[in-house]
Parts: C-alpha cells; sequence; structure tokens
C-alpha cells in the first residue's frame, strides 16, 4: 500500500514522479461517527424547503451547518463524538448548478467548511463529476479535515486559478482513501489537487488531468 503524505503548498497532477499509485478497492462501510446522512439522488437538488430527495449537495450543506436541509436528516449513529458521515451509494452524481467563486454550497463546487467523511457504500465507486461545460472544480476544502473514501473525482476545473478536482485551503486538510483522480484540469497549477493545506493520500490514482501551467 502505498500512502504519500503532502504539506504546505503541494500541487498535483501527473507531478508525482516515481511514486506508485494502487488503483482503488471499493470502499467499506463508515466509521462509527455521531450523525451519518443518506445520499438518496444522483441529482444535484439544493432545496430550500423539505422535500424526500437528500442529494450530495444538500448532505454537504446539512454537515456544515450540523442540521438538517432538504431531504437530508441527521441521523444518530453512536454515542461517541466525530465528524458528520456523508453515505454515498454507487452512482454517477454530475454537478450541474453553476456559479463559481461561491463558498456557501449553493452552486458550482462542493464547499466542505465542517470536518467531515464522505464514503462510499456501494460495491463499485461512486462517481462525482462535472456536467458538459462545468467551470469549476468539484471539491473545495475550506475549513476542517475532510475524508473522502471511495470515490472518482473527475471532470473540475479550477478556473481561474488552481485546483481542478481538490482545492485544499490553508487551515484545512483531507485524507482522500481509494479515490481516483482524473479529467480534470486547471488554468494555473495542480489539474488534480492543489494543497495550501495537509493531504494524505491512501491508494489513489492521479491520472489523465492537466493544467496550463504546473502541476498537470
Amino acid at each position: 500500500m502505498r500512502i504519500v503524505r503532502l504539506l504546505f503548498g503541494t500541487l498535483i497532477g501527473l507531478a508525482l514522479c516515481g511514486a506508485i499509485l494502487v488503483l482503488p478497492q471499493p470502499a467499506s462501510s463508515a466509521p462509527n461517527t455521531r450523525y451519518h446522512i443518506n445520499v438518496t439522488t444522483t441529482a444535484d437538488e439544493y432545496n430550500i424547503g423539505v422535500d424526500t430527495n437528500c442529494s450530495l449537495r444538500e448532505a454537504v450543506k446539512a454537515a456544515n451547518g450540523s442540521a438538517d436541509f432538504g431531504g437530508c436528516v441527521l441521523e444518530f449513529s453512536s454515542i461517541s463524538f466525530g465528524p458528520t458521515t456523508i453515505l454515498l451509494p454507487s452512482g454517477i452524481y454530475t454537478l450541474t448548478r453553476t456559479g463559481a467563486n461561491e463558498d456557501l454550497d449553493a452552486t458550482g463546487d462542493l464547499d466542505l467548511r465542517q470536518s467531515v467523511i464522505i464514503s462510499a457504500t456501494g460495491a463499485s465507486l461512486p462517481i462525482v463529476t462535472g456536467d458538459v461545460g462545468w467551470t469549476d472544480r468539484i471539491f473545495h476544502i475550506i475549513s476542517g479535515t475532510a475524508t473522502i473514501d471511495g470515490l472518482t473525482i473527475r471532470r473540475g476545473t479550477g478556473f481561474p486559478n488552481e485546483g481542478g478536482g481538490v482545492l485544499i485551503e490553508t487551515d484545512a486538510g483531507v485524507s482522500l482513501n481509494n479515490v481516483i483522480l482524473s479529467s480534470n484540469s486547471a488554468s494555473f497549477a495542480g489539474g488534480g489537487l492543489f494543497n495550501h493545506g495537509t493531504a494524505m493520500l491512501t491508494n489513489v490514482t492521479i491520472s489523465g488531468n492537466s493544467t496550463g501551467n504546473n502541476g498537470g
């Protein structure tokens, strides 16, 4: 198993010279945490009122606010404390709500502002991807520590700057386990991932990403 720790200003696309990247296996069930959220639709919904579907975007909003949102309900897991776990079934989750440079979850990339775990639950890796014409990255780790376990992240665009698939801010951290970063791009640097904070990669494949400058 290859473990890569990335600290302070790391940019990655195909710039892992000499690293052995191991193809991921489907993730196991999520760790025992206090609350969990079950995603029930692959649609990129964001409904202010209560409905019956819970999208990945709505689950991120609920986790950030530690409160139910849309069709997403924080369900009690155990008396042990820890970040909320978003449980993501197999499927293709296409982001369609355009609007870059917005950091409050409603449009563009998925903004993680609290420590959270996003964990696959099915036999195959869920795919989180930008739609045709998508003009934002996929995940923006703003604060806290995010653990992403068992996903394919693709077709994100770091425009106009960096981090096409994932961008980690200075005071934030991410742990990617059993993840594929592919077909992402950035205009400046880090087609797959750009790290200003702390990142730990375990069984991560980074391939087919591009940039106009550094770290395709």
